[in-house]
């Protein structure tokens, strides 16, 4: 029989590829849109463009990547505790953040007209999946046999090119659209549900021509 993510991992895995659009977006945003676009991830975390800390944006989509990867193609124990740091790290980080920096720790999204605090919402959202991560940890931390894994199949190929050809139009929209205009929310829209559909392009897919191979992960 061969493996497939449970519904709680794939909440989690849906909730990871949500929090890690902090890198995604503006990594698209800053190599496309130029030293026009302005991005910060914090204080001494921010630039134009591909300038200033672009490399945190390229180590963090990376990261973002492998994590979900290894999440959909069978969930080994390298993933349980990337999984377990990133979830970790959200819930202690936005817990210090609403502690000492309440008054700036909000959320903007100007391109799109969004702002609102994270003082509450931030630690009680990534405290409750650091939580969740944990205890999906615990409950499979017995589950390390052999397992099956659909292999890599035409489906997912064409999911990621269909992905990757999404990039010249964020490229036209980024490049011609006027800051906050309606082409540069599009673009916006464009790169978060690219992203977003990175887990299902990643996914094993029943109907492959591959489906009665198996294969051990």
């Amino acid at each position: 029989m061969y493996w497939i993510p449970d519904k709680l991992l794939r909440i989690l895995l849906f909730w990871t590829s949500l929090t890690t659009l902090v890198f995604w977006l503006p990594l698209i945003r800053g190599a496309f849109d130029g030293t026009s676009y302005q991005w910060a991830l914090a204080p001494t975390i921010s630039g134009s463009g591909m300038q200033g800390s672009f490399w945190v944006l390229v180590v963090g989509s990376s990261f973002a990547l492998i994590v979900v990867f290894l999440g959909w193609r069978g969930a080994r124990s390298a993933f349980r505790w990337l999984l377990l740091a990133w979830h970790s790290f959200l819930g202690i980080g936005s817990l210090y953040l609403a502690a000492t920096q309440a008054e700036t720790f909000v959320f903007r999204g100007d391109t799109l007209g969004i702002s609102f605090s994270l003082v509450w919402v931030a630690p009680l959202t990534c405290g409750g999946f650091a939580i969740a991560a944990m205890y999906w940890m615990w409950r499979n931390s017995n589950d390390e046999g052999r397992r099956f894994v659909r292999p890599w199949g035409r489906s997912n190929t064409l999911w990621f090119l269909a992905l990757g050809l999404l990039l010249p139009l964020q490229l036209i929209l980024f490049r011609l659209g006027e800051p906050n205009s309606p082409m540069d929310q599009i673009a916006v829209i464009v790169t978060i549900g690219q992203w977003m559909l990175v887990g299902d392009a990643l996914s094993a897919k029943s109907n492959d021509e591959s489906k009665d191979n198996y294969s051990a992960a």
